[in-house]
């Protein structure tokens, strides 16, 4: 299981679907993902941080409701051990894209 969010950062790298941190900077033709970090949650003892859970939203654009894109990103998921919970599909208009959304928790520690 990922452990924290750089960790997922550097895998994100690995996924045969571009994906970046939060947005694109140019055009980018579908599939791609966009994830960001969507929440924190602190863990406290005795006052002190512990750790912090983190949820991590991960946006899937495609141009159409495409199954398979989807099928190999869940599979990119679970083969990095990324528990990743399919949230979402909604039609953009103004991009007349398909967003799937699917969210994600990690543990940091301190």
């Amino acid at each position: 299981m990922i452990k924290n969010f750089a960790k997922f950062k550097e895998l994100a790298q690995s996924s045969k679907i571009p994906c970046k941190e939060a947005e694109y900077s140019k055009s980018v033709n579908p599939p791609f993902a966009a994830y960001f970090r969507a929440e924190e949650r602190g863990i406290y003892a005795d006052s002190q941080l512990i750790e912090t859970i983190v949820t991590v939203m991960i946006e899937l654009y495609t141009a159409k409701a495409d199954e398979k894109s989807e099928r190999a990103f869940e599979k990119w998921l679970a083969d990095n051990e990324i528990p990743a919970k399919k949230t979402r599909r909604t039609w953009i208009t103004e991009e007349k894209f398909y967003c799937t959304i699917y969210e994600a928790e990690m543990i940091e520690f301190d």
